[in-house]
């Protein structure tokens, strides 16, 4: 990566050749193309000289004393919950550190789709491709329910996909991850079981036709997104593999699973690496408990076994959707989380607002790309002395 080039960090593919943007008058210039990258560098405003302000229970406060009341809360609480999670691979692994330190349960924003992936993942295996092989070798890119056009601008011409052949298995819209488009799961075991066959029904319509041009094509490729299907994701992701491992018996078939965004392989990955397990585990002074369908926030809200929430955000600036104002509640995240929330942390008295650098954007740091190929370097476009989530961490710790 050359001075002038920048890796954004705003979407899972994590584009490594672009222009790195400018700052002028305290504004991020962003000479690119892509959507993602622009939206995602305009909610920076730097004012390097300014001291940095959160929220401490309805008031602004500086970062130190919000540091200290912090080291309080995680002090006093017997059961907190570590959710947010968007962070590259050094914030991963000092909220974990923290983590373990205060027997946390931990999980990810996207914890619904990476949980389902994990257990078909367990039961079935898989067979991955990547974005770079996929660009290469595949002539046949089939995508389930829609091109990631919005999510994922630069997608078609990253893998080439003008010359290449496409097909999209339409599905119904899912609004929430409670919706069931189970007439698309009967769809992929019809595919399935046509190719397992060796059959050609001109009765199933385009189910016949995709499979003709399967059957034809030397190297396919099968791109989905499992945020896209709710609760059958896993079912999804299990017919997904059979259908790939029956292609690669005379052929090559490869998948490629979209599901990356805000840091979810980064910190996925990380702890793995450092303690073995997955997402929606709680942390003992004993061992590390799995338990994916006990440990996500909904969940441990329903049967109130936390007694306090943390969210930890260094790319986007959303809060949980649940409702947490009856706990107390420590959000870290980019300033625009306190601008786009400012309401909400003046109106409820027992939250806390930490403002900490985004990795691409005001920090270094290191990332994962969506095929899980690659650890994609983030170089720092300003510096603004604003706390790291690493830096963070580090005194809360030391406050405790």
């Amino acid at each position: 990566m050359s001075n002038s080039s920048w890796a954004c960090p705003f979407c899972a593919l994590h584009c490594d050749d672009l222009v790195a943007p400018k700052l002028n008058d305290k504004k991020v210039l962003n000479a690119n193309k892509c959507l993602k990258a622009s939206e995602g560098l305009s909610r920076f405003n730097f004012k390097s000289k300014e001291n940095k302000f959160g929220y401490l229970y309805g008031q602004k406060e500086i970062i130190e004393n919000l540091i200290t009341e912090t080291s309080k809360v995680l002090s006093s609480s017997q059961s907190p919950f570590f959710g947010g999670l968007g962070l590259d691979i050094l914030g991963s692994r000092s909220v974990i550190k923290l983590a373990k330190e205060c027997n946390a349960t931990i999980d990810h924003m996207h914890g619904d789709s990476i949980s389902a992936v994990l257990k078909s993942f367990q039961a079935k295996g898989t067979i991955f491709t990547t974005l770079s092989e996929i660009k290469s070798r595949a002539d046949l890119i089939i995508f389930l329910k829609s091109e990631p056009n919005e999510r994922l601008p630069r997608f078609a011409e990253l893998i080439n996909l003008h010359n290449k052949k496409s097909w999209i298995i339409k599905a119904k819209s899912v609004s929430n991850v409670t919706s069931c488009d189970f007439s698309f799961l009967e769809g992929m075991r019809s595919i399935l079981y046509l190719l397992r066959n060796n059959l050609s029904n001109p009765d199933l319509g385009s189910n016949h036709e995709l499979v003709n041009l399967v059957r034809n094509s030397s190297y396919c490729t099968f791109v989905w997104d499992p945020q896209e299907f709710g609760e059958l994701s896993e079912y999804i992701a299990n017919t997904l593999m059979e259908i790939a491992k029956e292609i690669n018996q005379k052929k090559r078939a490869g998948i490629l699973t979209l599901g990356s965004d805000n840091g979810g392989l980064s910190f996925q990955n990380t702890l793995s690496w450092m303690t073995a397990k997955s997402i929606r585990s709680k942390f003992s002074t004993k061992s590390l408990h799995y338990q994916p369908e006990l440990f996500s926030l909904k969940c441990c809200l329903e049967l109130k076994t936390i007694d306090s929430i943390f969210g930890f955000q260094s790319f986007c600036d959303n809060l949980p959707d649940e409702n947490v104002s009856n706990y107390p509640f420590v959000a870290v995240g980019p300033e625009s989380m306190g601008k786009k929330y400012s309401r909400f942390f003046k109106e409820n008295k027992n939250t806390i607002f930490i403002p900490i650098a985004t990795p691409g954007v005001n920090t270094t740091g290191y990332i994962i790309r969506c095929d899980g190929a690659a650890i994609i370097p983030l170089r720092k476009l300003v510096d603004d002395n604003i706390h790291t989530v690493e830096k963070l961490i580090s005194q809360i710790i030391d406050n405790m």
